[in-house]
């Protein structure tokens, strides 16, 4: 899914060298611990499924297997004094959390079995299963431990601290059958873990159950939908979960072509 995986960051993709990378966690008090590339590389590593939204609503899903290194290992050299943690990445970005939501993150380094591509953080990011994008930031490079809360770049705009995930669903294609029918496909995620009901409507109609197709990794799965378009035109596609506000409206044109 790594090739399909959705790519966000706020400035340019930086050229990290990993032979000139460290990892750095720092509380203030006790000394440093440093990590190299190789160093990280060496350390007893955890293999998991995550998938996770960009943003509640964004529509922007990914879904991939991870390889990293337990943070809460990493957090065992320093005293349970802090209460918070801020992710320092070399593109500037940053990401603050609470300390119960910092010790089940991971410092990844493979994606779907490869490193990470510069676009998805090499040589180190984090993944929090159970949270949202802005949670896992690329590039990383400092944790700093605190007892105060220290804001990062998102929440200094409202962003909550916990960054809990929650349902999303995106519209990913389309592909015309024959005989005037329609297959839309996309994905969905509840990051809460609960059962969830996922529909589809056309133009402001009805709302239609969608089935799932494929299930995916850790509370992600693939849908679709066949649909047999009225007439050609323009048509809005809304979807939504468990019977809530659209969280997707996309507008889908049907060519005379695909009514043939």
């Amino acid at each position: 899914m790594s090739k399909s995986f959705f790519v966000q960051h706020i400035r340019a993709v930086p050229k990290l060298n990993a032979d000139y990378w460290s990892f750095c966690i720092s509380d203030g008090f006790h000394t440093p611990l440093i990590l190299s590339y190789r160093e990280l590389l060496a350390l007893p590593a955890t293999q998991f499924d995550a998938a996770f939204a960009c943003a509640v609503g964004s529509g922007l899903i990914g879904s991939a297997s991870w390889r990293g290194v337990p943070m809460s290992d990493l957090l065992n050299a320093f005293a349970p004094s802090y209460l918070y943690a801020t992710a320092h990445s070399a593109d500037g970005f940053s990401a603050s959390y609470p300390l119960n939501v910092i010790r089940r993150a991971y410092l990844v380094y493979e994606m779907d079995g490869a490193p990470l591509s510069p676009e998805h953080g090499f040589p180190a990011r984090l993944i929090v299963p159970g949270c949202v994008g802005y949670k896992m930031p690329k590039w990383v490079q400092r944790l700093d431990l605190t007892a105060e809360h220290v804001p990062g770049f998102w929440e200094q705009r409202g962003a909550s601290l916990d960054g809990a995930g929650h349902a999303d669903v995106n519209l990913i294609g389309a592909v015309w059958q024959g005989d005037g029918l329609i297959r839309l496909h996309g994905m969905a995620i509840n990051a809460l873990g609960a059962e969830m009901a996922l529909e589809i409507r056309f133009d402001g109609d009805e709302w239609l159950r969608v089935e799932r197709a494929v299930s995916h990794r850790n509370r992600a799965f693939e849908w679709h939908y066949t649909w047999q378009p009225p007439y050609a035109g323009d048509f809005l596609v809304e979807l939504r979960i468990d019977s809530g506000k659209p969280q997707q409206k996309v507008i889908l044109r049907v060519g005379l072509e695909s009514m043939s």
